[in-house]
């Protein structure tokens, strides 16, 4: 049976709650990505394509919409939290992973950045990580 919810579970298995207002909240939730500086639970709800961010079980932002302009989603499937803060959003039917920081304002996009690429960059992009080293730059030694 589809409920519409996320169950979050403690390291044993234990049910802990539903986020946010429980059956019906989401539409197609798929990936979802922890912000390891603030707590947050990023949830890329493809249904509706939006990602919602979760505080202690509770709604505390979205952003998106149905679109192809930036900002807009055409169903966002994984999500990468950077330990920077940056949220990146891999938007599938968009060919191409936009970035925002953490209260959802529009960085950057990568992929295709226009309407008029007639080939696809990445396909049918269904996730995206990050190792844990942050970004890379001129090291002084």
């Amino acid at each position: 049976e589809q409920t519409g919810s996320v169950s979050l579970f403690d390291a044993g298995g234990l049910f802990l709650r539903k986020l946010g207002g429980g059956d019906g909240e989401f539409r197609l939730p798929g990936h979802m990505a922890v912000d390891s500086g603030t707590g947050v639970l990023y949830v890329a709800d493809g249904g509706a394509d939006e990602v919602k961010a979760y505080r202690d079980g509770q709604l505390v932002a979205r952003f998106g919409g149905s679109g192809s302009a930036v900002g807009q989603f055409s169903f966002p499937t994984g999500i990468h939290v950077s330990h920077a803060g940056e949220v990146f959003v891999a938007d599938q039917n968009n060919d191409r992973v936009q970035v925002f920081d953490r209260a959802g304002a529009f960085l950057r996009c990568f992929g295709k950045t226009s309407g008029m690429s007639l080939k696809p960059r990445f396909g049918r992009v269904q996730g995206i990580t990050g190792d844990g080293t942050g970004p890379r730059g001129d090291k002084k030694e």
